[in-house]
């Protein structure tokens, strides 16, 4: 059974990828550094509800979003490939 810390790296990535933006660029408008978005992504930490609302902001998502997908990797509903997701999921808007 994967660790709450992997499923919520996975969302993260997820909506990051979703936006097409880079690490790099995503740690910017999270406010925090480039290689904390990095350990994030790679599930090596736990992030605090404020950090966690950091991000659900830079990723343009309800905090409440980023928890259902965390939930839905959980359950198996979403898979780390992204594309089909990405391409149909009703929950998104379009870009």
């Amino acid at each position: 059974m994967e660790k709450i810390e992997q499923h919520f790296a996975n969302a993260v990535k997820y909506h990051r990828k979703r936006l097409g933006i880079s690490q790099e660029v995503f740690a910017q408008k999270a406010g925090i550094h480039r290689t904390y978005a990095s350990s994030i992504e790679r599930g090596r930490v736990q992030v605090s509800i404020a950090i966690a609302s950091q991000l659900a902001e830079a990723l343009e998502i309800p905090l409440s979003k980023l928890f259902q997908d965390v939930e839905r990797f959980a359950k198996g509903e979403l898979s780390t490939e992204f594309r089909d997701e990405l391409a149909c999921d009703p929950l998104i808007p379009d870009r």
